[in-house]
């Protein structure tokens, strides 16, 4: 059956890449290459007013070119009025890496960050060998270490669909940054880690191990272009589509490696490019420092016992004993129908998703800032009884997922 669904989807991408090559025809201003033809590797960049700081990235994507592979950047310029895309031209024939320049001007209702990298994605898509190779994403307001395509195209040519790297603000814009919130940063990472690993531990993934992060973003990320056809296109939305992306290769239970090792540096300004994106995200917790984490961020005891079920399921999906399915049911606070109904799905990874968005107890509750402390606590205690092998003393729970 999953067969015949990625079947299926192989017609609904190519449709939709013919629409995307349709819409930037008939956007497209200027375009100028000095492309290689048929690369191995197409690193995709969405651009828009970043003079200040599309050398930068043009230097870091040019580090890149001693890879053994034929390598092209395409920058997907759009709606810029700041000389972004006249300079990227001038430069073309300068860098050691080649490279296609894309002026294009959006309709009003299509300027998002999250449709110019749904357009980039594309328009890479017609650079490379469709078959076998490799899209990588990045932001025109970050810079990615040297040894980024070397080590992830290692990682894909060796069984993963996907790398989702990390990102960390540029050291260039820490002054930016508030002492309230870099205190309030500094808290959210250290729970971060210590929730990632607690998770890892629980619901081991075997080719995800420990240590990865649990993050998605468009800053730092490469897929294999063979993998992105079993979907129906990417995800074009205002934002959030390197999130969204990522989800939908894990519901087809493609192999996404999250990379702690190589990680990219982008922007810590308070004013950026993409309405919802780092820069609101920043801004916002500096004039409301009260204001609640990522989702992800939920109390130690519920990411404990939501890891617990995640590996439950894991145990019982596809057994045919109902029993202890009604008994996760009953945890769940959803019909047994329900549960049912997601174990006939045909991968885990849709099934889980499921799982969740039916039950209201694994709806995700945000702490607050002030709660870090306590939490980290928690978290580390946890750990400690994990590593042990020592199970939480769960009274009830079902009450306690409800709490």
């Amino acid at each position: 059956m999953l067969g015949q669904r990625a079947a299926c989807f192989d017609g609904a991408f190519d449709r939709a890449h013919t629409r995307a090559t349709v819409a930037l025809r008939a956007a497209t201003v200027t375009r100028r290459s000095n492309s290689i033809g048929s690369a191995d590797i197409v690193i995709a960049v969405p651009v828009q007013n970043e003079i200040d700081r599309i050398d930068a990235c043009m230097l870091a994507l040019s580090n890149q070119c001693g890879h053994s592979l034929n390598i092209e950047a395409l920058f997907l310029v759009n709606n810029s009025v700041d000389g972004t895309a006249e300079r990227l031209c001038r430069q073309l024939d300068a860098l050691p890496i080649a490279a296609t320049v894309i002026d294009v001007d959006l309709p009003a209702a299509e300027r998002s960050a999250g449709r110019a990298r749904w357009l980039a994605n594309h328009a890479a898509l017609d650079l490379m060998h469709v078959d076998c190779g490799v899209l990588f994403m990045t932001d025109a307001d970050s810079r990615v270490p040297p040894e980024w395509v070397a080590r992830y195209t290692h990682l894909l040519k060796n069984g993963w669909d996907a790398v989702a790297g990390s990102v960390n603000i540029s050291p260039d814009d820490c002054d930016q940054i508030v002492p309230s919130l870099d205190q309030r940063n500094n808290l959210e990472g250290q729970y971060t880690v210590l929730i990632d690993e607690l998770e890892s531990l629980i619901d081991p993934v075997p080719h995800d191990p420990w240590p990865r992060h649990f993050n998605a973003s468009g800053a730092n990320l490469a897929v294999n272009v063979r993998a992105i056809r079993r979907l129906p296109d990417f995800p074009s939305m205002t934002c959030g589509e390197d999130r969204a992306l990522v989800r939908a290769m894990e519901a087809l239970d493609m192999k996404v490696r999250h990379d702690t090792l190589t990680a990219a540096h982008t922007s810590g300004r308070l004013f950026g490019r993409a309405a919802g994106g780092m820069a609101d995200t920043l801004r916002h917790r500096t004039h409301v420092p009260d204001s609640l984490c990522d989702e992800r961020l939920e109390c130690a005891d519920r990411a404990y016992l939501r890891a617990w079920l995640r590996a439950t399921w894991r145990r019982l999906r596809g057994k045919p004993n109902p029993a202890p399915m009604e008994s996760l049911a009953v945890e769940l606070g959803i019909p047994f129908a329900v549960v049912a109904a997601a174990a006939d799905v045909d991968t885990f990874g849709a099934s889980w998703h499921m799982l969740e968005d039916a039950s209201p107890r694994l709806t995700r509750r945000p702490i607050a800032p002030a709660h870090l402390p306590l939490e980290i606590q928690r978290a580390t205690e946890l750990l400690q009884m994990v590593r042990r092998g020592v199970r939480p003393a769960w009274h009830d729970p079902q009450a306690e997922m409800s709490a």
